[in-house]
């Protein structure tokens, strides 16, 4: 494997494999949550994938440009990616803060999470951890600890792509297996653990009455481009730095089908834990533990380590699988908009920018960006951040992408450019899928999306926290709006 499948393998083997993934199953059914998910990965998931990176190692191009070449007028999608990029990076790297955070912590002979009162202590993340106010409303403090975290894990980001894809390709062939053989070590322990199999029979057993639910469906959509990093302009700017004759069919397939089994595995551990915890407390089975969002990573599965031998050690190497888990995607994030200002040549006042100022300045503005996150409302914003930055924009700008190549530029036409350019044939079902399939469902998807934002997911916030909401899911359209005209 090269240097640049395992950067393209770190981009999209991230936090959701570990946390979202085993969430979203945990909230919508169990395994019903798996039904979708795996029939969208096929239908939209791989398709898409195969179209962004063919995109970029046939032209060569980062997004804006790539889009360019079909019409100037959609240059601004590739920037609107860009943006969601940016909102993205900035949750996702507070999730990176608490894992160095908790890494630190767990080299204490006495876990500071353990409680004598019960065995699941919530209290610590939300009281001692996050200084978390019990609702949503204007922030009034920030949490220091959790800025030098932040700021931390933005240093270690830069140094290991201060040089750009040479070095975060280096760095890759560390990063990208460790979490794997963390897992399986992790795995191992838990399927051992007393209720281990009540859990993953949760985790596995379809509820197909969510089946009919068109929430789980999209909710699967965003996981599936969350997963695969579809839509965020990364894969055309990382498919760019490929030679043109490497095999586009078999590394798409290969990394989105790695991606999936990265969920199921993570997925298969995170629940063995969940129903050894359950179990320990006398609960019926998992869907009775009190857990919501980021629970699964900071409050069940630290749980559970406190019940088994030498906790500390096996705190250490779940948090330090969760750091590597994080950073290959962050390495990702920084490249992608960097390397895409890059090749749009980006200058201020006429004088354009080294590539190590770019990176400094994507670091400085990612730091910025997630500040409301490091205050006392930070969890309640992280919800509003995943929701809003991601169902809508995601599904959306690809629905925007798949037309500008299906409509004003035609697949078939799109297919022997690539068959040009790269020598390889675009296979016909990835055609029919891109243009059958795809398009209507991640229309419908897209529609979905924004029906659960405005009748659902506003209802309720504070007029601050809707107009920052909306902010996040409208500007990457209103870029696409504001520059279709130049």
């Amino acid at each position: 494997m090269s240097q640049l499948e395992k950067i393209l393998l770190g981009f999209a083997v991230g936090f959701g494999s570990l946390w979202r993934f085993p969430y979203l199953c945990f909230t919508y059914g169990g395994g019903a949550f798996l039904v979708p998910y795996f029939i969208l990965m096929f239908a939209i998931g791989i398709p898409a994938f195969y179209l962004e990176t063919a995109i970029g190692q046939a032209f060569q191009q980062s997004a804006p440009k790539c889009y360019s070449i079909v019409n100037k007028r959609w240059w601004g999608v590739g920037i609107s990616q860009l943006i969601t990029t940016f909102f993205c990076s900035c949750y996702y790297n507070f999730l990176l803060a608490l894992c160095f955070l908790y890494f630190f912590l767990s080299f204490n002979s006495s876990l500071p999470w353990q409680s004598q009162d019960s065995i699941i202590n919530p209290d610590f993340l939300y009281k001692d951890v996050l200084q978390l106010t019990k609702t949503l409303e204007f922030p009034k403090e920030i949490n220091l600890t959790l800025v030098g975290c932040y700021v931390l894990s933005m240093i270690v980001v830069f140094l290991c792509i201060s040089k750009g894809i040479k070095t975060s390709g280096k760095v890759a062939y560390v990063s990208a297996p460790m979490p794997y053989v963390l897992l399986i070590i992790l795995l191992a322990r838990g399927l051992f653990l007393d209720g281990a199999f009540e859990g993953i029979k949760f985790f596995l057993t379809p509820n197909l009455h969510s089946l009919l639910n068109l929430e789980v469906w999209m909710k699967a959509a965003v996981q599936v481009l969350f997963q695969t990093s579809v839509g965020t302009s990364g894969l055309i700017l990382f498919g760019s730095y490929r030679e043109k004759n490497s095999d586009l069919l078999k590394s798409s397939i290969f990394i989105c089908m790695l991606n999936a089994f990265t969920g199921i595995l993570g997925g298969l551990t995170v629940f063995s834990y969940m129903g050894y915890t359950a179990k320990s407390l006398g609960l019926p089975d998992v869907s009775a533990l009190p857990l919501t969002g980021i629970d699964l990573a900071f409050i069940a599965y630290p749980t559970a380590l406190t019940l088994l031998p030498f906790p500390s050690f096996w705190a250490i190497l779940f948090f330090l699988m969760l750091i590597f888990l994080g950073l290959d995607t962050q390495f990702a994030f920084v490249e992608c908009i960097s390397g895409t200002l890059e090749d749009e040549k980006l200058s201020i006042g006429g004088v354009q920018l080294k590539p190590i100022v770019q990176r400094i300045l994507i670091c400085l503005a990612i730091i910025i960006g997630g500040l409301p996150l490091l205050t006392d409302v930070s969890l309640h914003l992280l919800k509003l951040y995943d929701t809003f930055s991601m169902d809508a924009p995601l599904t959306g700008v690809v629905t925007i992408e798949i037309f500008i190549y299906s409509m004003d530029y035609s697949l078939e036409r799109l297919a022997n450019d690539i068959k040009a350019k790269t020598d390889q044939i675009v296979p016909r079902f990835i055609i029919f899928l891109l243009d059958k399939v795809s398009l209507p469902l991640y229309t419908i998807l897209f529609l979905v999306a924004l029906y659960s934002l405005i009748f659902h997911d506003t209802v309720g916030l504070p007029i601050w926290a809707a107009f920052l909401g909306w902010s996040l899911t409208l500007i990457p359209f209103g870029v696409i709006l504001s520059l279709i005209h130049i």
